[in-house]
């Protein structure tokens, strides 16, 4: 166990090493209105987009928040939310009716989604500061906040060490910050995510592991979608040299895949990770990777040296 600065990172890996980011980017996925008719404050959090302006999403208050309710933000806005029926988990499916272009009109009302644990108002600066310097494809609800320690400079330096650095996308979900309250960690459900992994990433992947380097994850979002395709295809990360040339699918799909301690990995050898809450299944996934003896003394040797924890706080690389 050894004490770093993030910029460090190129002298920690190994030329010929592979890191894999998550490009997805946080919507501003709360609308803050009224219901209609009625006024009262009423919110809406997109979860997960089912068509063009329709979503499955949260919303408060729930017991007023009925299909066939209504709610409305303001005089300057082209569209009002519509609750068209109930989903799974409390959630309700909305559908915004209106004109003009939704994702400019979204981009203007919604506010950025701070984790529950940063109690403070959303700023203009989350909208810079809550994003990745990888961010490119809009769906996710919460950042993938590995990410977030990496900046221009640094990948430029890791470039020149000889380490590339390759994307796909996973959009993070509200339940990546739900707590395990089941007595057994395999009891607890987790919201599915959808992925996709370009044929780009794939074969950068399996040309890594064919020359006999190593793969490693920013975040357990990648750490996630990369086990979850080797759940379904077993060889998909295989070093087989005679791969090398051979066309790649492209993967894409939806995940609830739960890791905790006992789960084999087929995709990577190494894990770039943030510091998570207790009982959250981002901690198990952490401890199935590193062993949960490993993890637990890291973290209280992160405490003894006053590392911050959780969305904008410190990282550990295991390897």
């Amino acid at each position: 166990m050894t004490h770093h600065l993030f910029d460090e990172l190129p002298h920690l890996l190994n030329r010929g090493d592979l890191l894999v980011a998550n490009d997805s980017a946080v919507i501003p996925a709360r609308l803050l209105g009224e219901r209609s008719p009625g006024g009262e404050e009423a919110e809406i959090f997109l979860l997960e987009k089912l068509g063009p302006r329709r979503w499955r999403a949260m919303v408060r208050p729930g017991r007023r928040l009925r299909p066939g309710a209504a709610v409305t933000f303001g005089h300057q806005s082209q569209f009002t939310a519509h609750i068209e029926s109930s989903a799974a988990g409390g959630t309700r499916i909305v559908a915004f009716i209106g004109t003009g272009r939704f994702n400019e009109w979204l981009d203007r009302f919604g506010k950025i989604p701070l984790p529950p644990y940063i109690e403070r108002d959303t700023t203009a600066a989350d909208r810079r500061d809550y994003q990745t310097v990888f961010a490119r494809h809009p769906g996710a609800v919460a950042a993938p906040t590995a990410g977030l320690h990496f900046d221009p400079v640094l990948i430029r330096q890791l470039r020149d060490s000889g380490i590339p650095l390759a994307t796909m996308t996973l959009h993070v979900g509200a339940g990546t910050f739900r707590p395990i309250r089941t007595e057994d960690v395999e009891d607890h459900q987790l919201d599915s995510e959808w992925y996709r992994l370009p044929p780009r990433t794939h074969r950068q992947i399996t040309t890594t592991h064919s020359h006999g380097k190593r793969v490693i994850a920013v975040g357990t979002t990648v750490t996630r979608a990369l086990e979850s395709i080797a759940q379904i295809n077993p060889r998909a990360f295989s070093a087989d040299p005679s791969r090398a040339k051979s066309p790649m699918p492209m993967f894409d799909g939806k995940t609830t895949l739960l890791i905790q301690p006992g789960h084999e990995f087929h995709a990577i050898d190494g894990l770039v990770t943030n510091f998570h809450l207790p009982r959250s299944s981002l901690l198990a996934l952490v401890a199935a990777f590193a062993g949960l003896d490993n993890v637990m003394s890291a973290y209280h040797e992160a405490i003894k040296e006053g590392y911050r924890f959780y969305s904008y706080g410190d990282a550990m690389l295991i390897l």
